[in-house]
């Protein structure tokens, strides 16, 4: 939940995040909404819907939407994960272009050690170039497209040559 924070502060942009709601209910809640963190709703249609009409708002005023594809975050986990669809929708359906984010971790050295916080490693983001969607293409083989493109790409950004996962969730 604190990849936003940090990919929002590399940006240098406002970002609106969605996160799983459970996230919203710790004591961190106020810097996650501070940051542009939205809960994602429960799988009933009117929250699904205030959800969607928020996004289309969001887009509507130029804003900018960050989607963690993976879905899940595993603490400073390497390999890349397989991605859902959801980003690459939304990028589909707002013909917005998808800047694929390489986020990886290293030790902490120098005057970082200094602050003795073994746990937490320090952060390195690398930002791809945009991959634009093709509205002539139908929905589905331009998303698939999108999805591997932006895998693809981000697996070079993090440096990874033998990932132990798909691209894609088989279900």
């Amino acid at each position: 939940r604190w990849d936003g924070m940090a990919v929002s502060e590399a940006l240098h942009r406002r970002l609106w995040i969605p996160m799983l709601s459970d996230h919203f209910n710790g004591p961190d809640m106020w810097c996650l909404k501070y940051f542009g963190g939205i809960p994602l709703p429960d799988e009933s249609y009117g929250g699904q819907k205030a959800f969607n009409n928020a996004f289309d708002t969001h887009n509507s005023r130029g804003e900018w939407i960050h989607v963690f594809p993976e879905a899940r975050n595993w603490a400073f986990y390497k390999p890349l994960r397989p991605f859902k669809k959801g980003a690459f929708t939304m990028a589909y359906k707002y013909n917005v272009p998808l800047i694929p984010i390489g986020i990886t971790y290293r030790k902490r050295t120098g005057i970082y050690k200094l602050f003795d916080r073994k746990e937490i490693p320090l952060v390195t983001i690398k930002i791809g170039k945009p991959i634009f969607p093709d509205k002539s293409r139908n929905r589905k083989e331009e998303v698939s497209r999108l999805l591997h493109e932006a895998f693809d790409a981000i697996l070079e950004l993090n440096g990874i040559e033998r990932n132990p996962w798909p691209e894609t969730w088989n279900h």
